[in-house]
């Protein structure tokens, strides 16, 4: 997948778990299935914390955590250059930052173009914010902004359970128990997906690749870090 490409799914990821939450007007989501654990026992869903970076928890990956600010080795790193973005639903931006290490998208509160909200009037405008931003992002990054939004879509990611990009609705069951899957508002994608809340929490929210009525759901696509409450 190109680096537009990649972009551009992950910035209807977001938009899709805005219209679940019933904001901005969207759609309302489709519950189509509530599905009960066969599994025995009482499975523990919840991710504990870990540092290694190849590890999702319920707050983050590695040493890149909710509500904190980037590690000091990141800050260091060329950032700017790392800076995404794209303009989708009437003009609507979507930003951030696309990692290698570890390999997700992250996104941090009061992003300096999020505040000016500019409009581009075609593609060599968005080249030109991009520029801009970038350098600006990153020192917003150094001065200590914190993580709003992570997204994971590597299968190099995974819980200590196993959990990850490309699990199978099949294998959720035993993962994390019980869970409800609600089809994603078909105006926001060609082929709507289905997102996965289960019953107890998980401080993660799930997105599967294919929702086709009368058809298995196919496996897990990208998963956003959310927290627990």
């Amino acid at each position: 997948m190109d680096r537009g490409s990649w972009f551009g799914w992950m910035a209807t990821a977001f938009l899709v778990a805005v219209g679940c939450a019933g904001t901005n007007g969207a759609p309302p989501a489709t519950v189509i299935a509530t599905e009960n654990t066969s599994a025995t026992g009482d499975p523990s869903p919840t991710p504990p914390r870990s540092e290694r970076p190849d590890e999702i928890s319920e707050d983050g990956v590695g040493d890149v955590r909710l509500g904190q600010p980037l590690p000091e080795r990141l800050l260091k790193s060329d950032l700017a250059a790392r800076y995404r973005m794209r303009f989708i639903a009437d003009a609507q931006p979507f930003h951030g930052f696309e990692l290698e290490s570890p390999p997700l998208y992250v996104r941090l509160e009061d992003d300096p173009m999020e505040q000016d909200d500019p409009i581009p009037e075609s593609e060599e405008d968005e080249e030109r914010l991009r520029a801009k931003y970038g350098p600006l992002a990153h020192a917003h990054a150094r001065g200590g902004a914190k993580v709003s939004t992570i997204l994971i879509s590597k299968p190099e990611l995974k819980t200590r359970s196993g959990l990850g990009v490309g699990t199978s609705h099949g294998e959720l069951e035993a993962l994390i128990g019980s869970f409800t899957i609600t089809r994603s508002p078909e105006s926001l994608e060609a082929k709507p997906t289905c997102s996965v809340e289960p019953k107890q929490p998980l401080g993660l929210r799930l997105w599967l690749a294919s929702c086709a009525p009368g058809a298995e759901p196919g496996p897990v696509k990208w998963i956003w870090v959310v927290g627990r409450p």
